[in-house]
């Protein structure tokens, strides 16, 4: 009995619950609206994300196009020897594509010195040229790549050979 007399002597003040209405209507939306902003910031970023993702597969595919172009003109040069080379036309990459590569001759092959040590002493050529992979949206370039690279061309003993010397993005 003792301990019951001791409780109901204890001041309710100080055990009273203020009652706030609608407080926690107010936590669960500011709960709810920083989730929400949260979620758009990383719907943001993932988008972000796949048009980097985007750009990288197209820079990937004008970079493979111009090497295709680059590798067309070393085809060229082991067919046409030492002969200056006329420049094909700019050529799709595959048939009703947007992609298209070119390749550039700049000019006549010129003579290289004559070394013994390297092909065995054969006379070798060096061809400048340019490639260019480019993708075109109603005759606009949207995305391209360029190189410019030295072909060697070596006719030892009638075995002709292409090497590509150097390469260099533009």
């Amino acid at each position: 009995m003792f301990i019951e007399e001791t409780i109901m002597r204890i001041p309710r003040g100080m055990f009273r619950w203020t009652r706030r209405r609608g407080a926690a209507l107010l936590v669960v939306l500011m709960v709810t609206m920083m989730i929400t902003v949260l979620s758009l910031g990383f719907i943001g970023r993932s988008d972000t994300e796949l048009a980097c993702g985007d750009n990288t597969a197209l820079r990937l595919k004008m970079d493979n196009l111009a090497r295709c172009a680059l590798e067309y003109g070393r085809a060229f040069a082991i067919n046409y020897g030492p002969a200056t080379i006329s420049s094909p036309a700019a050529q799709p990459s595959e048939s009703g594509a947007k992609d298209y590569w070119k390749l550039t001759f700049s000019g006549a092959p010129v003579a290289n010195a004559v070394d013994p040590l390297w092909f065995g002493g054969a006379t070798t050529y060096t061809y400048t040229v340019t490639t260019e992979g480019y993708r075109l949206i109603n005759s606009v370039r949207v995305a391209q790549s360029k190189l410019q690279a030295k072909i060697l061309y070596v006719n030892d003993a009638g075995t002709k050979k292409a090497y590509v010397a150097s390469i260099k993005r533009q």
